[in-house]
């Protein structure tokens, strides 16, 4: 481990709550309950009304349950996984049970209903440590949660690694008159993790409007999240650049967008960029199973495709291994992503017809892309050496975010006002 050093920071700010009149004023309705369960609502014209459910984990129905994991599925049907899938479904993290003794997790569903559309769903979990808890004779200290256990800060010029949680924890020696904190389970830090989706997959392309629909109603959660959120300083997460930019982004008229505020780790913690990179603890052997059973998401992309066409090249995946992972790719759902020459492409493969060379590098980049990379998963990404090449090559599919609640709020109020001034004048307009 070595020590890291920032550059001189700036201090975090106190934490802050919008009143109710400023919630009102951005046309975001709040009601509570005496149980900490409560609901947003807001109008947005012609696009229609956005609705959250935020809920302790001891509070959730057994009806807001079975959503949340039917909304999980959504993350198996785009990545993978197989049986490794179980592990994310339902983990300690979700704070249900037993486990609400361990961490205190407040989980959010968030609904979009447009007039002639079916309702769009999404769901989302925030989730620390039970500091209550911490430190009590007859409790151990639970592992923390992925969003920082999965990270290190890599020191460029010495070769040296330092996990996240630590270098936060010397960045975090105060916090609003509440540190200095004596063990990285005691940061005031919150993990947004674990979005779901339903339906599962859209009915043909996705025009500007669908895509919106998910970005208010991913925003409206971000609100809820950290509009009254006093005990965090920051909040975690691991995303890919595809989610800010387009999954979650509000697109405009003019093709431009507005994302919300996701600042990678580094640039929150003020490391020198010249030195230090936030990358994947590929040590990690929980890590490893993510890299392995969910590449689309977990790989880079990019260079995942020029390590697969190497691989091709030299022999070390073969002409069978292809077939099998084309053989996957046409009896899939997937396939209705494929163009028609692209369908004949990948059929005359999978039925051991002669191909080129440029067509197998071709079905390589394929493989290598988000939505099919979990067909490379089954019949590629095996053996030691297919592996070291992978791990020593391809770079991390999503990066290390760390953010301030309040400028995650400030960013996803933005959105939503922007969002109705859009959508109530296209509604007079017409």
């Amino acid at each position: 481990m070595c020590a890291v050093r920032t550059k001189p920071p700036s201090r975090l700010p106190a934490p802050t709550v919008y009143d109710s009149a400023a919630m009102r004023r951005q046309g975001v309705i709040v009601h509570s309950s005496e149980d900490g369960r409560r609901e947003l609502g807001l109008d947005l014209g012609r696009l229609g009304r956005v609705t959250v459910v935020e809920s302790p984990a001891p509070a959730l129905t057994d009806t807001e349950w079975s959503t949340i994991l039917d909304a999980r599925i959504a993350y198996q049907r785009m990545w993978g996984g197989g049986r490794q899938f179980q592990s994310l479904k339902e983990d300690p993290f979700d704070g249900r049970g037993a486990f609400a003794r361990a961490y205190s997790t407040t989980h959010y569903i968030g609904s979009m209903a447009t007039p002639g559309k079916p309702d769009k769903v999404i769901t989302m979990r925030k989730v620390a440590l039970n500091r209550h808890t911490l430190g009590l004779a007859s409790s151990e200290t639970p592992p923390l949660v992925d969003d920082l256990s999965f990270w290190k800060v890599h020191d460029t010029q010495r070769g040296l690694d330092t996990p996240l949680a630590e270098v936060i924890k010397t960045r975090l020696k105060d916090w609003a008159g509440r540190g200095p904190f004596a063990s990285v389970a005691q940061l005031p830090i919150a993990a947004l993790s674990r979005a779901g989706t339903l339906p599962h997959a859209s009915a043909g392309a996705r025009d500007a409007d669908d895509r919106n629909r998910s970005a208010v109603v991913y925003a409206l959660m971000q609100v809820a999240a950290a509009q009254d959120d006093l005990a965090h300083a920051l909040y975690a997460a691991q995303i890919c650049e595809e989610f800010r930019t387009r999954v979650f982004a509000l697109h405009l008229a003019d093709h431009s967008r507005i994302e919300l505020h996701y600042p990678p780790a580094a640039r929150t913690l003020n490391l020198p960029d010249d030195r230090y990179r936030v990358v994947l603890d590929r040590a990690n052997p929980v890590v490893r199973r993510m890299l392995w059973s969910f590449p689309g998401f977990w790989l880079d992309n990019t260079s995942l495709a020029r390590v697969l066409i190497g691989l091709v090249d030299e022999g070390r995946v073969s002409l069978d291994q292809l077939r099998r992972a084309a053989l996957r790719v046409l009896w899939s759902g997937d396939a209705t992503q494929l163009g028609g020459r692209d369908t004949t492409r990948v059929s005359r493969l999978a039925r051991g017809e002669h191909v080129s060379w440029s067509e197998l590098h071709w079905f390589a980049d394929l493989l290598a892309r988000p939505r099919f990379a979990k067909y490379a998963a089954h019949s590629l990404l095996r053996g030691a050496e297919v592996r070291r090449r992978i791990l020593a090559e391809v770079g991390d599919g999503p990066y290390s975010v760390l953010v301030q609640p309040q400028q995650l709020l400030e960013s996803a109020l933005r959105l939503l006002s922007l969002a109705a001034d859009m959508y109530a004048r296209d509604a007079d307009d017409r």
